[in-house]
C-alpha cells in the first residue's frame, strides 16, 4: 500500500466518510440551488420558451456549468423536447449533426451524410406537433469555429414561425471565436446577459456542510478561518471548492497520522529493547548450560517450575510503517508528500471517423436469409434477450465479453469506446482473432434495423467522461485503434437496449437474424 493510499484510507476513517465528499470530477444531476441560481434558471427557461434568441451562458471552469446543463436537460417542462451535446474539439459540422440526429431519432439507423437534412425535418416535425425543440451545447467554447457557425445557422432556420432553440454553455474564451468575421453575417440574436452566480461566503459554508453530511461526516472538521480560506481561494465556484476542501481534509488526516506515529514510536522502541534484553539473557543461560554439559559434571538445567517470559513478537511492519494496537498505521519518519491533483484531465483530440470500416463476411454460395421479425415472442425469445448478441450459446471467441446487464449497471454519464457496428457476426470474430486476449475489456449488444437486420456492436473499456475516453484511444490495442473508435455515452446505449428489449418482447426475435456461430 502506497503512502497516498494510506492517507486516503485515514482520510475516510478520520471523518467517518462512506464516500468522497469532494470529488474532483462530478456526474451528479443535483444542483445546490441558491436563490440567485433559481432566478437564473427561471430566466434561462423563459428566454428559451418565449424568444428566438440563442442564449449564451458564460462562466469560468469549476462554476458548475456541466451540472447546470444536465439539470436543464432533465427539467420537467411541458411542450418541449430537450437534447444535450457535450462539445469538444473533435466535433466537426458533420459529426455534431450526426450526434444530434442520433439522439433525436433513436429508433433509426442514421446515415451521416443525411444527418443535416434530418435536422431540417426535425424542425418541420416539431412545428407539426407543436413542441419547442431545445438543444443545449455544454462546453461550447471547445467547438471548432466552423461548427459553432453551423449551429447558429441552424438557429436561423424557420418553419411556420418555429425554430430550433439553442442554449450555449461555455467559458469566456468563446467570445474570441464569436468575434470572427464569419459570424458577422448572421442575423440571429445572441443573448449574453446570463451568468452562473458564484457562492457567497455563507453559501460556500452551507454547500460544504451539505456535501460532508451526505458523505457520512458527523461534524464539520473546518474552522471558521479555514472556511474563509476555502471561499477566498475558490472564489465561490463549486469545482474549486471541491479542490480546496479536499486538500484541506487530506492535509488534516496526514497530520493525524503523523501525530499518531510520534506517540507510537517511543513505545515501539521500548518494546523492541525489552525483547532484545530477554533474548540476550536466554542466550546466556542456554550457553552456560551447554558448557556445563560438555565437562561431564553436574548438569545444570532450568527448573521446570521456573516461569520463563517468552519473547513478545514485534508489531507487524507494513511497506510504509508499523501497525499499532488500534490497527492504524504509524508512518515512518521519511514520509512522502502528496502530489497535487490536477483540476482538469488532459484531452487528446481524436477525429471522429466519417464511417466505420467493416470487413465483409466470408463468401458463400448460399443466399443469406432475409431477416424479419416474426409475430409475437415465444419463451426462447424472452430467455435470449439477456444473452450476449441474443445468442443461444456463446462461442469461445466471445467468452468473457460483457453484455446488456453489465452495461446497464454502469454510470449513465460514463463513456466507452465503440469499436464497430457489424452487420455480420463473422466481422466481430475476425476482429477478435486479430487482436486476442482483451475480451475482459470488451462489452457489446445487438440491435436491429427497422427491417429486422442485426447490428452487432462492440465496445472497449469504461471511462468517467468523454474527454477521458477520447484520450484513451491512443493507449488501446493497436488492432482496435486502427479502426478509429469513438466515445459512446452509457445513457445512450441503455436507451438502445431498452428499445431493443421492448421490440423483442412485443414482436419476437427476428427470423434469420442470427449469423452462423462457429
Amino acid at each position: 500500500m502506497r503512502y497516498t493510499e494510506i492517507y486516503m484510507e485515514q482520510y475516510f476513517k478520520a471523518f467517518h466518510l462512506h464516500q468522497e465528499p469532494f470529488p474532483l470530477t462530478t456526474t451528479t444531476e443535483e444542483l445546490f440551488e441558491t436563490a440567485e441560481l433559481r432566478r437564473s434558471l427561471e430566466e434561462v427557461t423563459q428566454r428559451l420558451l418565449n424568444t428566438n434568441e440563442v442564449v449564451l451562458i458564460t462562466a469560468p471552469h469549476g462554476s458548475g456549468k456541466s451540472t447546470l446543463a444536465r439539470r436543464l436537460k432533465t427539467a420537467d417542462v411541458k411542450g418541449v423536447a430537450i437534447n444535450l451535446i457535450a462539445g469538444d474539439t473533435t466535433l466537426t459540422t458533420e459529426a455534431i449533426a450526426y450526434e444530434l440526429a442520433r439522439q433525436i431519432f433513436t429508433d433509426r439507423e442514421i446515415d451521416r451524410s443525411l444527418a443535416v437534412s434530418m435536422l431540417h425535418k426535425y424542425l418541420e416535425y416539431s412545428a407539426t406537433k407543436g413542441f419547442k425543440p431545445i438543444i443545449i451545447i455544454d462546453d461550447a467554447d471547445s467547438l471548432p469555429a466552423q461548427t459553432l457557425h453551423f449551429l447558429l445557422q441552424l438557429a436561423e432556420l424557420r418553419y411556420r414561425e418555429f425554430s430550433l432553440h439553442f442554449l450555449l454553455i461555455a467559458d469566456a474564451s468563446i467570445e474570441e471565436k464569436l468575434s470572427g468575421g464569419q459570424f458577422t453575417s448572421l442575423s440571429i440574436t445572441l443573448n449574453r446577459d446570463l451568468r452562473i452566480p458564484a457562492f457567497t461566503r455563507e453559501q460556500t459554508q452551507a454547500y460544504i456542510v451539505q456535501r460532508l453530511q451526505r458523505s457520512g461526516a458527523v461534524e464539520t472538521p473546518f474552522t471558521s478561518k479555514e472556511l474563509d480560506a476555502i471561499h477566498e481561494q475558490s472564489q465561490g465556484l463549486p469545482g474549486r471548492i471541491h479542490t480546496q476542501a479536499r486538500q484541506f481534509l487530506i492535509t488534516k488526516s496526514q497530520k493525524m497520522v503523523t501525530s499518531s506515529r510520534r506517540k507510537f514510536i517511543p513505545l515501539t522502541g521500548l518494546a523492541v529493547g525489552g525483547v532484545l534484553v530477554i533474548l540476550l539473557l536466554t542466550y546466556v543461560l542456554i550457553d552456560r548450560n551447554n558448557r556445563s554439559g560438555t565437562t561431564g559434571s553436574e548438569t545444570s538445567a532450568i527448573d521446570a517450575t521456573q516461569k520463563v517470559i517468552a519473547p513478545q513478537p514485534a508489531p507487524p511492519v507494513t511497506e510504509t510503517g508499523v501497525l499499532n494496537e488500534e490497527g492504524t498505521v504509524a508512518i515512518e519518519e521519511n514520509t512522502i508528500a502528496l502530489e497535487p491533483v490536477s483540476e482538469e484531465p488532459q484531452v487528446v483530440a481524436q477525429a471522429l471517423p466519417a464511417e466505420v470500416p467493416e470487413a465483409q463476411p466470408p463468401t458463400s454460395s448460399e443466399t443469406p436469409p432475409v431477416t424479419t421479425f416474426h409475430k409475437g415472442p415465444d419463451a426462447s425469445d424472452l430467455a435470449r434477450v439477456a444473452h450476449l448478441y441474443h445468442l443461444e450459446a456463446i462461442p469461445g471467441y466471445l467468452a468473457g465479453i460483457r453484455g446488456a446487464d453489465w452495461l446497464r449497471a454502469q454510470d449513465p454519464d460514463a463513456y466507452c469506446l465503440q469499436l464497430i457496428s457489424a452487420q455480420f457476426l463473422q466481422n466481430i470474430e475476425k476482429l477478435l482473432r486479430e487482436e486476442p486476449g482483451h475480451n475482459r475489456d470488451l462489452s457489446g449488444y445487438i440491435k436491429y434495423t427497422p427491417s429486422g437486420k442485426p447490428r452487432y456492436l462492440l465496445f472497449y473499456g469504461i471511462y468517467p467522461d468523454k474527454e477521458t475516453a477520447t484520450s484513451a484511444v491512443a493507449g488501446i490495442p493497436a488492432g482496435f485503434a486502427r479502426i478509429n473508435p469513438w466515445p459512446q455515452k452509457i445513457a445512450a446505449i441503455v436507451r438502445d437496449l431498452d428499445q431493443v428489449e421492448q421490440r423483442v418482447r412485443e414482436e419476437g426475435m427476428p427470423d434469420g437474424g442470427d449469423s452462423p456461430v462457429n
